[in-house]
């Protein structure tokens, strides 16, 4: 007997290893192209892509998401778009509502948003600003950030600009996300407003690719990659890079959800990390739906969508 359970016991550590290993590479492969490793998530069933309802032909582009007192909040970058919207959902369907009304002073491309100690930040793209606005208010207040002291010119960055915006609130530090040619991550210390380009070495090396949104959690900001299709998660003390990858769903064999006359580039703008769930908001242009679409669950038309995801342990 004793023989037996030496025998055994040694056994079942190897086909658990085994099992572990097996289900592992399932999931996690290094990209030809890059030194890190990148999950392939899976969508979510049944209800993995649910698109807009609105009985409005007025375009809709979302354009940043933020989970807040337990409701998922959105901008989206159109000049008629003044409101901070509710996002409610409804299964195979999502429909937006006003929850706070914005009062900018000039016309506004809002790309990103978050909320820290009853503010929400919002990033704009037109000149490259952030706002705060308080919960109960649509004053728009620029926070003042000493771009010029640190030699930075904004004046050319127009739609290439700021394009998220996120906190970590612990610390008072604000990441702010250059959306392309080039592309930046700006640190800025709120205590002192210091500003850092802390992973410089990391974005030179992933070339070919841009920054849609941004998301900071437990010691690691995650970056929405639009062209790329994917998350990538960086380590904001090793610079450590990991990803997650959906470009098996919006860009199949070269066909697009949407009809994008420019299929090179991705329509990916917003995202949000739940507990066991990624959601990514698209900003579709007001293209229409395409075959591909249809076969993945979407209606005739030009209502954009949001796709969700099981979110892996290990992200």
């Amino acid at each position: 007997m004793k023989t037996f359970i030496k025998i055994l016991i040694p056994t079942c550590i190897l086909v658990l290893l085994i099992y572990s290993f097996r289900n592992c590479s399932k999931q996690v492969q290094v990209d030809r192209n890059e030194t890190h490793p990148v999950i392939k998530l899976e969508l979510l069933s049944p209800y993995g892509i649910k698109q807009l309802e609105s009985g409005s032909d007025e375009r809709f582009d979302l354009s940043g998401m933020v989970c807040h007192k337990g409701m998922i909040l959105a901008v989206a970058d159109k000049e008629w778009n003044r409101f901070i919207y509710r996002i409610e959902d409804r299964g195979m369907t999502f429909s937006c509502t006003p929850y706070l009304e914005l009062c900018p002073v000039n016309e506004t491309d809002l790309e990103g948003i978050d909320y820290a100690d009853g503010r929400f930040y919002l990033a704009e793209e037109n000149k490259s600003d952030v706002y705060e606005v308080s919960q109960n208010f649509c004053e728009m207040k620029k926070l003042e950030i000493p771009w010029d002291k640190y030699g930075i010119d904004r004046s050319g960055w127009g739609n290439k600009g700021l394009e998220a915006v996120t906190l970590d609130t612990v610390n008072s530090i604000l990441y702010l996300a250059k959306e392309r040619e080039p592309r930046h991550i700006f640190r800025i210390d709120l205590k002192n407003m210091e500003i850092t380009e802390p992973f410089r070495k990391q974005l030179s090396a992933m070339a070919g690719t841009d920054i849609t949104d941004l998301k900071f959690e437990k010691g690691f900001l995650y970056m929405l990659e639009r062209r790329m299709g994917r998350i990538t998660r960086i380590n904001i003390k090793t610079g450590e890079l990991f990803s997650a990858s959906f470009q098996d769903y919006v860009f199949k064999n070269g066909q697009r959800l949407f009809k994008n006359s420019n299929p090179e580039y991705g329509m990916a703008e917003a995202f949000i990390l739940k507990g066991n769930e990624i959601w990514i908001g698209l900003d579709n242009n007001g293209d229409s739906v395409s075959g591909y679409g249809k076969s993945m669950g979407l209606k005739e038309g030009n209502k954009t969508a949001i796709l969700v995801f099981h979110r892996p342990k290990s992200f």
